[in-house]
């Protein structure tokens, strides 16, 4: 071969193994982040009753914080005392009560970003005592919402409203 030719290939096949070496590395740390996260979500909630939960759900935000703030993956639980939500490498947690939920859809957008899927929106009253509303990407969509929604009329029809 042509020595022209080979000092690229001297310097690219290695930095191309490198990268390939670093990227898997990477994912693998990932992975194993994710599989901690859960387990202890999924371990808080031992004893109660969880009815859906997802360790890979896409965050979109609160609609309270406006354009600048976090967006990610993360774990997403619901249970009898309402839906829990941990954005991954964060200590960033959402907490709805049951009674809080106001109401449920899935728009494909929400704070002006979409990923040209349906959303899990969920629409309650925050901390503050204002209108609030969160969104996420979800695998079984329609699971979740109608699991949502069973907690509002569960919760409902426990207090009387």
């Amino acid at each position: 071969m042509n020595a022209d030719l080979t000092s690229p290939l001297v310097v690219v096949l290695p930095l191309a193994a490198f990268m390939l070496l670093f990227f898997a590395a990477l994912f693998l740390v990932l992975r194993r982040m994710q599989k901690r996260q859960a387990a202890a979500v999924l371990k808080r909630f031992e004893g109660h009753n969880l009815r859906m939960f997802s360790s890979n759900a896409n965050y979109f935000g609160l609609l309270s914080r406006g354009r600048r703030q976090l967006r990610g993956n993360g774990v997403l639980a619901l249970s009898d005392d309402g839906l829990f939500f941990q954005l991954r490498l964060s200590r960033n947690r959402i907490e709805i009560a049951p009674e809080k939920i106001k109401g449920v859809s899935s728009p494909r957008i929400f704070r002006l970003r979409s990923i040209l899927r349906p959303l899990l929106r969920v629409d309650f009253i925050n901390e503050h005592g204002r209108p609030d509303a969160a969104a996420w990407y979800v695998e079984n969509l329609s699971e979740w919402k109608a699991a949502i929604e069973n907690i509002k009329v569960e919760n409902t029809a426990r207090s009387g409203d």
